[in-house]
């Protein structure tokens, strides 16, 4: 979880969230930190006949 003070909390220091969120974010200081209004949002259907129907949101740039 990200707070609004920037502070990131995990339930442990090699959780897969964490490393999966700092992965994402040294992508994005990579690439320049770009501003949020230059993604263009897509809701993609998520699920199947096994698991819960839901939504992924992907950002393409």
């Amino acid at each position: 979880m990200i707070q609004q003070d920037g502070v990131i909390l995990a339930d442990s220091p090699d959780s897969p969230s964490l490393f999966a969120l700092r992965d994402w974010l040294t992508g994005w200081e990579e690439a320049g930190r770009p501003a949020p209004e230059t993604y263009t949002p897509i809701l993609v259907p998520s699920g199947d006949d096994q698991g819960p129907a839901g939504w992924h949101l992907r950002l393409s740039h």
